[in-house]
């Protein structure tokens, strides 16, 4: 939804730069990367990826599938098209190496996340837990997440 124009004063003349659209909420973007393979799609334009490139066979999904999830991406600002080829937006890097990344660890550290839901019970003191974390989840975005809690 087109909601404001940008635009430049350029030697007294107005130039239109560029349409500016509804700034994207967080409830949107993951919206948008509610499933799998929008979230596979969103990987492929961090390499860049060309839309007849037969992806929708590649992603076991129907041409309407296909262009309808390639649309709400660029719609919301995670890829653009440039050169012919569909990439990453700053918008959509940014979602790609945090979120998803999050995303990720957490699947792979399910149950180590588990084990310090058990012993978060316990009133140990503050800097017992973060050294447990610290232990627990070295080398991991998400046990920033949890050290720096108190």
């Amino acid at each position: 939804m087109v909601t404001n124009i940008c635009q430049q004063k350029h030697k007294n003349q107005t130039i239109v730069v560029g349409a500016m659209k509804k700034v994207p909420l967080a409830e949107d973007i993951f919206a948008v990367l509610s499933d799998g393979i929008t979230i596979k799609m969103l990987k492929l334009a961090s390499t860049g990826f060309r839309a007849r490139g037969g992806y929708p066979n590649k992603l076991k999904i129907t041409k309407k599938q296909y262009s309808t999830r390639l649309h709400k991406l660029v719609s919301i600002g995670l890829i653009h098209k440039r050169s012919g080829v569909y990439v990453l937006t700053a918008l959509g890097q940014i979602v790609d190496k945090t979120m998803l990344r999050i995303a990720d660890e957490i699947g792979t550290n399910y149950w180590k996340l588990k084990a310090i839901d058990s012993f978060e019970k316990k009133e140990l003191p503050v800097e017992e837990k973060r050294k447990i974390i610290d232990e627990i989840l070295s080398d991991t975005v998400i046990k920033e997440c949890l050290v720096n809690v108190d």
